[in-house]
């Protein structure tokens, strides 16, 4: 993700000790092509926020998107 093309609106870091996991919002301010680029991504593509829970998303993911979804709606 290009730096200078996006504004982080905030992170979220899944912590279990052994393993972490960090989502990074953002907010787009000038359009770029999304690509794959590491050995765990299958497919990358932008998705509205209103249509992120019809998505076969990871157990995980799905779990934290309730609360990641209301920060997401506080920033506007």
């Amino acid at each position: 993700m290009p730096a200078d093309k996006v504004e982080v609106l905030f992170t979220s870091l899944y912590d279990v000790g052994y393993w972490t996991y960090t989502t990074v919002a953002v907010r787009v301010v000038e359009s770029f092509e999304a690509i794959v680029n590491d050995p765990e991504s299958i497919a990358l593509e932008w998705v509205p926020p209103a249509e992120v829970e019809s998505l076969q998303l990871h157990p995980g993911f799905a779990a934290a998107w309730p609360v990641l979804r209301e920060r997401l709606e506080r920033r506007g």
